[in-house]
């Protein structure tokens, strides 16, 4: 009985830990586009409106592909610790 309590702690502990790397994978993300932003707002009519659109659709794609990130990582690590449950 022991030991399956065991198992199971050990699991969850690396499912919260698989979390808590999406979690700061997806914030480190998401300050990269924050910055990019910023950029943008700030440096956007200097360097051209060309650039500055080019920026803004980088910055949509960055912000996208951040939050499918993060959901896949949270079904990922689901299914991981389901899994081994």
């Amino acid at each position: 009985m022991k030991n399956k309590n065991y198992k199971a702690l050990e699991v969850l502990g690396e499912f919260v830990g698989h979390m808590l790397v999406g979690a700061a994978m997806f914030v480190s993300l998401a300050l990269v586009g924050g910055g990019l932003s910023v950029f943008v707002h700030w440096y956007g009519g200097i360097v051209g409106t060309e650039f500055g659109d080019l920026l803004k659709v980088v910055e949509t794609g960055i912000l996208y592909a951040d939050i499918v990130f993060l959901a896949w990582w949270v079904v990922f690590s689901t299914y991981k610790a389901m899994k081994d449950l």
